[in-house]
C-alpha cells in the first residue's frame, strides 16, 4: 500500500512541516518520556506528575507510543 500526501504550498506550509517532521516530533516525545522514566526509577525524583501530564497531552492529540511498534 502507498499513501501520497499533497499540500498547497505556501498556504499549507505548517501542515507540510508537521507531516515531514512528524517522526522527529515523535522521537522528541519518546526521548523525553524515557528520560522522565529513568529519573523516576534511578533518582527517586517526583517526576510522575510530569510524565502523566505528558501522556495526557499525547492522549488529547491521539498520539501513542504503541502506534510506532
Amino acid at each position: 500500500m502507498k499513501a501520497t500526501l499533497q499540500f498547497a504550498l505556501p498556504r499549507e506550509r505548517s501542515e507540510h512541516t508537521a507531516a515531514v517532521k512528524g517522526m522527529d516530533m515523535f522521537c522528541t516525545l519518546w526521548d523525553f518520556d524515557q528520560w522522565l522514566r529513568l529519573q523516576i526509577k534511578h533518582h527517586d525524583k517526583d517526576y510522575d506528575e510530569i510524565r502523566e501530564k505528558l501522556h495526557e497531552f499525547m492522549n488529547d492529540h491521539s498520539v501513542y507510543f504503541d502506534d510506532m511498534q
